[in-house]
């Protein structure tokens, strides 16, 4: 059965849209620097309405191009002496078949007739764009943002909108996105959707475009943003944390959930579709380990208590009269397991509990039930993320002697805190393990995309499904706006 935080995988992350807005933003102030790898344009000059080349057209250009390089190579200095070289050289019959397409390509291209279709440049001012998820999407994330526009026609050529309409408005573009495998390590690819619907311009308020003239600009903005905005697969480094994503939820909370590897077995594939349950909640991002995956980790603790089952033997020296002999008694006490020891999940707490029984020689045993409760805790200033007991033990009923009482306390305590913190494999070490690893795979996948990028963990609880980490991304310090 599917864990509800974190579905088939042993542990999940969850980043919320405002922090992926927030990385947009920065990719966007990237845009004024030529050194990250990744970054949004503020402004541009563009070409539109060029024709594309026909087919021999194509050809013309490609072998023009092989001519040049074979000249840069030393060939021949120019066509002529090509031509007469190739003639020279060529078997029979080649020589004039040769010579024929060379008088083709003489006469150059057709020249194209005049058109009143838009054709000319285009300057661009961009905004910094947002992320439009929908709920359950598993590839497919729409970016908008707010454009600005002056169209320079070419001479002869068609307007995109009348004079006194401004190009102002906002762009959607839908993009799908998927993680490549290469010979030389996996890629990320973004690329535009081929539908022509989720590609849109929307005409801002008061600019007065008409719906011809916004379906205009939405068919050159699909051109624009197939040719031109198309970046070529990013290299991602070798321990990038996610494959894939699902987005949950809808409006201000809404998070993208990615699987995270945290052990030596592959993520289960196929099973992305099983996360439903936003735990980031308000938070930037957060991070859910199962119960079954961390109960495993709380093995130390079961040893625990089967060592003090094994430890434990008390004995007490008591004095009784025997028709008016005094005699000395001594009486043994010794612990057998009955049941577990077991863990119960509740919100806010785990207890660690188990029936044992009491033997008293001589005397009647005595059964009871003791409960262990365990709380999470975050040192804010080191990020550690641990376990830590929440008050002493309990025993469901009174022992013989207050002395029992004390000595099992004390018993439980001491191998509670060597499991926790000592041993050979401390619970912690493991616990935190698993969060710190999370965090730096994190903040390693968003260098990728800014390199100011970090992660602060801000809160941890329990649920009874697992335990929960939250906290907030950061990113360096914001460029003033520039109005040009």
């Amino acid at each position: 059965m599917a864990n509800k935080l974190t579905g088939s995988y042993n542990a999940v992350a969850q980043i919320s849209r405002r922090q992926l807005n927030g990385l947009l933003a920065s990719l966007h102030q990237n845009g004024a620097s030529d050194q990250p790898p990744l970054r949004l344009g503020h402004n541009g000059v563009l070409r539109v309405g060029d024709p594309k080349p026909t087919r021999p057209e194509f050809v013309r250009l490609r072998f023009g191009n092989w001519i040049r390089n074979f000249q840069s190579a030393g060939g021949p200095s120019n066509l002529d002496d090509f031509r007469a070289r190739l003639a020279v050289h060529a078997p029979p019959g080649a020589a004039k078949m040769m010579e024929e397409e060379f008088s083709k390509l003489e006469k150059g291209r057709p020249g194209r007739q005049p058109s009143k279709k838009p054709r000319g440049r285009v300057q661009l001012q961009l905004s910094s764009p947002t992320i439009i998820l929908a709920d359950g999407a598993t590839s497919e994330a729409t970016l908008l943002t707010d454009v600005r526009a002056h169209y320079d026609p070419d001479s002869g050529a068609g307007e995109i909108a009348a004079a006194d309409h401004p190009l102002h408005g906002e762009v959607r573009a839908a993009f799908e996105l998927s993680v490549l495998s290469s010979a030389s390590g996996r890629k990320l690819s973004v690329r535009p959707s081929s539908k022509d619907s989720k590609i849109q311009f929307i005409a801002a308020s008061g600019t007065g475009l008409t719906g011809a003239e916004v379906s205009r600009i939405s068919g050159e903005l699909r051109d624009i943003v197939r040719e031109k905005f198309t970046p070529p697969p990013v290299d991602l480094p070798p321990d990038f944390p996610f494959s894939e994503f699902k987005v949950v939820g809808s409006g201000a909370n809404q998070v993208i959930a990615l699987p995270i590897q945290v052990s030596d077995s592959p993520l289960p594939s196929g099973r992305i579709q099983n996360l439903d349950e936003n735990f980031a909640d308000s938070s930037g991002f957060a991070f859910a380990a199962s119960k079954e995956y961390i109960e495993d980790l709380l093995e130390p603790l079961f040893d625990a208590v089967s060592n003090v089952v094994r430890d434990f033997k008390k004995e007490i020296i008591i004095g009784v009269t025997v028709f008016g002999i005094p005699l000395k008694q001594t009486i043994k006490f010794t612990l057998q397991l009955k049941s577990g020891p077991s863990l119960e999940w509740e919100s806010g707490k785990i207890k660690l509990s188990a029936h044992l029984k009491l033997v008293v020689r001589p005397g009647p045993d005595v059964s009871f039930k003791f409960t262990q409760k365990f709380k999470l805790a975050l040192n804010a200033s080191t990020q550690q993320v641990t376990l830590e007991a929440d008050g002493n033990p309990s025993v469901n009923t009174d022992l013989p002697f207050n002395f029992l009482h004390e000595a099992f306390e004390n018993a439980v305590k001491e191998k509670r805190d060597d499991a926790l913190s000592g041993g050979a494999v401390p619970v912690n070490d493991a616990v935190n393990g698993i969060f710190a690893g999370a965090r730096q795979k994190l903040i390693g996948g968003l260098k990728v995309f800014d390199e100011s990028a970090s992660a602060t963990f801000t809160t941890v609880k329990i649920t009874e499904d697992g335990l929960i980490v939250r906290g907030e991304i950061g990113s360096g310090p914001r460029q003033a706006p520039v109005v040009q």
